[in-house]
């Protein structure tokens, strides 16, 4: 029978030697053991220097492929130093926040002295007038939403010796230590139904009283030539209040030289806007969510109005009777007609989707959307499997946002009928 022995060798690490061989080796047994090699330590090599002097020799291919290199440099700095600016500016930016009581003594200060390029409101009130309640207390909300305005208030007789409270409230707008407006009244406003997004609107037709700079602008065209009031808007704010009609909404606007019309089938509906020679200048569409009261805003668009030369052709630049009512104008119109429809179908929601194509247009689209009452109900991304239904039907990725059809139409349509009575 064979045996086997089975048996186990053990080595230890490259380079380590036991006691027994180190002994041997100092007693000249056995040879010097080799070195244990070692990488040499990492030393980063010195980055070629990326002046201008090594381009002297260049030729025209050599230039041009230098050409990317150096206009990286260039942009990356000039965005860097552009941050920089707008971080010092957003730090030196003064912020306010609140409705500031004031006297007389503190109005040079306060004012007229408030700093360069700061929008101040200040009101001039009086207690024993109800229109002035109803102001302070939009500035009050005003005040936290744009902290870059400065909201004061003081007694109209402690301002200015003598003055009427028949003209109270009045509102001054000051900007650099000059007053820019002095408006006179809440019917300009909307009388006692008012609101602070609408005198946050009517003010940002003067500048950017309310926000920033684009933001004033795109409220400015949303009610140019709409929110006029007139003194006797007050007595008839019952009325005003009150669900409009796409009839009535088309009155309206033939006295603009336009005129709305309403076609349905099924829940379907589509709403165009035209002007004197049958052009399609604004379109919204969607459907009425069978067994639910909501209202699906699929679409809203809008063109610029053209002007009409002979023959009923097209002519060069805007129509002139819509040249002071904006672009804006006729979408709130047009919002306006789709709330009625709403109404008029028995839905309690309206739902629409802030399409998010470019971030510049999406923001602006959730701040104009926010501004006319909606709220952010989800945001359609895409990364979630619960979008997928979402995606089919809104076609895109975007915010979904919904509004309220009676608190709407509460707030929007006195102004559309204001801005009627003021044209009439």
């Amino acid at each position: 029978i064979a045996m086997t022995e089975y048996h186990t060798i053990y080595k230890g690490p490259e380079g380590e030697t036991t006691q027994w061989d180190d002994i041997q080796r100092k007693l000249g047994n056995r040879p010097e053991k080799d070195p244990v090699w070692k990488p040499q330590a990492y030393t980063p090599e010195a980055e070629p220097t990326r002046g201008t002097e090594r381009l002297d020799g260049e030729d025209a291919e050599g230039l041009e492929e230098a050409e990317d290199e150096f206009s990286d440099d260039r942009f990356l700095e000039q965005y860097r130093q552009r941050r920089i600016q707008e971080l010092q500016a957003s730090v030196s930016r003064p912020r306010f926040g609140s409705l500031e009581e004031i006297r007389r003594d503190d109005f040079v200060a306060q004012v007229t002295n408030a700093g360069e390029g700061v929008w101040v409101v200040c009101h001039l009130y009086s207690d024993s007038t109800r229109a002035c309640g109803i102001m302070n207390q939009c500035l009050m909300e005003l005040a936290p939403r744009y902290p870059a305005t400065k909201f004061l208030r003081i007694v109209a007789s402690n301002c200015i010796p003598g003055y009427p409270d028949a003209n109270t409230p009045t509102l001054l707008l000051y900007r650099g230590g000059k007053c820019e407006q002095t408006l006179v009244g809440l019917e300009r406003f909307g009388s006692q139904a008012t609101s602070p997004d609408l005198i946050a609107i009517s003010l940002n037709r003067f500048g950017a009283v309310c926000g920033d700079p684009d933001d004033a602008a795109v409220a400015a065209e949303q009610l140019a030539g709409v929110a006029s009031h007139h003194p006797g808007d007050a007595a008839g704010n019952d009325a005003g209040s009150g669900i409009l009609s796409v009839d009535e909404l088309d009155r309206i606007a033939r006295h603009r030289g336009l005129s709305i019309r309403l076609t349905s089938l099924g829940p379907a509906y589509r709403i165009a806007c035209r002007d004197e020679g049958g052009a399609i200048l604004g379109v919204t569409q969607g459907f009425k969510v069978p067994l639910f009261p909501i209202l699906h805003a699929d679409t809203m668009q809008v063109q610029r109005p053209r002007r009409m030369g002979a023959g009923g052709k097209p002519a060069g630049g805007p129509a002139p009777r819509f040249k002071r009512q904006g672009l804006h104008g006729l979408g709130l119109l047009l919002f306006v007609a789709t709330l009625a429809h709403a109404a008029a179908c028995g839905c309690q929601r309206i739902e629409m989707l802030a399409i998010n194509d470019a971030e510049d247009t999406h923001a602006r689209l959730v701040r104009y959307y926010r501004r006319l009452g909606f709220v952010a109900r989800r945001d359609v991304s895409g990364e979630r499997l619960s979008d997928v239904p979402h995606l089919l039907v809104w076609g895109g990725r975007g915010l979904r946002m919904d509004g309220d059809v009676a608190a709407l139409t509460r707030r929007w349509a006195p102004v559309v009928r204001a801005g009627a009575q003021s044209e009439a």
